[in-house]
């Protein structure tokens, strides 16, 4: 579908193409302009469009060439579209963990590789403390105030989540860290364990929805 506007420098119409997909939740939209900027200088001409998509509420950066004939899209500026791992329970258990964990990923993308491990190890702070306050409400204002490694080593009784846990928080302990202490193993280590913590919270969510539901 194309936008029609104005040309900047000419005032003449202008027929911009933008998706009728959204590039992140992957709807049939029709995306609203929150801002246009322009660069102009000799013989180049640049159009800048941030749109914005009514169905997931994320905003994404298009760019035009205008320097030649008809307006010609040079990039799409958006986020890094967040992991099937990252389910909408977990958002909801907990939105700034996984906001934190797609950021993480995303610095990766966009090539701050030395920025990942660090994210990540917020990210799993959040995500455990999240969803420990949300299995035990009673005890939540505790859990949140608690060091992770005494959360994990008091509160995680599953088995398998506690070794992902104990496993994650060593990793990513070593990235923020000058002295790594477990050099055979690498980022992607890190983020492979980090996705079997995420399918395993998940689980662990469903169970205690598949509980309730037998309760009542």
């Amino acid at each position: 579908m194309n936008l029609i506007t104005k040309h900047p420098l000419y005032k003449t119409r202008l027929a911009l193409p933008v998706p009728n997909i959204c590039p992140f939740c992957n709807h049939d939209i029709v995306p609203s302009v929150q801002n246009e900027s322009h660069y102009f200088q000799d013989n180049v001409a640049l159009m800048y469009l941030s749109l914005f998509c009514p169905a997931c509420k994320n905003a994404w950066v298009n760019k035009y060439d205008l320097s030649w004939g008809e307006p010609q899209l040079v990039s799409a500026n958006k986020r890094f579209k967040r992991p099937e791992e990252i389910t909408s329970n977990i958002v909801k258990v907990s939105p700034v963990g996984t906001e934190t964990l797609t950021q993480a990923l995303q610095a990766e993308q966009d090539g701050y590789d030395q920025l990942v491990g660090i994210g990540i190890r917020k990210a799993i702070e959040f995500l455990l403390k999240d969803f420990y306050s949300f299995k035990l409400p009673d005890d939540s204002s505790k859990i949140k105030r608690m060091y992770l490694g005494d959360l994990i080593n008091t509160y995680i009784t599953d088995k398998d989540l506690y070794t992902l846990a104990k496993a994650t928080t060593w990793l990513a302990n070593d990235e923020t860290h000058y002295v790594r202490k477990h050099t055979d193993k690498d980022l992607q280590t890190l983020k492979r364990f980090t996705k079997g913590l995420l399918k395993n919270i998940e689980y662990q969510i469903a169970l205690l929805d598949a509980r309730d539901f037998l309760n009542h």
